[in-house]
């Protein structure tokens, strides 16, 4: 389960962050992460949340944006959306394919607030 290192690596990135903000919480965590990084976004959040419960990114949420893949035809350089992984062009059936997203994985944002603010909210 590749899922679990990649939700500690977005653990870490996160901390790292965070050291830059030492008055803040992290409240969610966007990941971009294409069709084609064969990532299981259930297994990625459970296993974010699982890993985040003694940190201080308790509460956390991780929010997955799911790429479609695109690809460029090399032949007639139409871009287009590929489906359920039919490699041809829509317009020229043409094979000859660049994949130009559909394949990433990286943190697009943290969205965080200020610690005295949300202690005072809780209690």
């Amino acid at each position: 389960m590749h899922e679990l290192s990649i939700a500690d690596n977005v653990i870490r990135i996160v901390q790292e962050q965070l050291k830059q903000h030492p008055s803040t919480r992290v409240k969610a965590v966007y990941l971009q992460v294409g069709v084609m990084s064969n990532v299981l976004a259930d297994s990625l959040v459970f296993g974010f949340e699982t890993l985040i419960q003694d940190t201080d990114l308790r509460g956390a949420q991780l929010i997955i944006r799911e790429i479609p893949v695109t690809v460029r035809c090399r032949t007639c350089s139409c871009e287009s959306q590929i489906e359920q992984f039919q490699f041809h062009c829509r317009q020229c059936a043409g094979e000859d394919l660049e994949v130009i997203s559909g394949d990433e994985l990286f943190i697009e944002s943290i969205e965080i607030e200020n610690k005295a603010e949300y202690e005072h909210i809780d209690h």
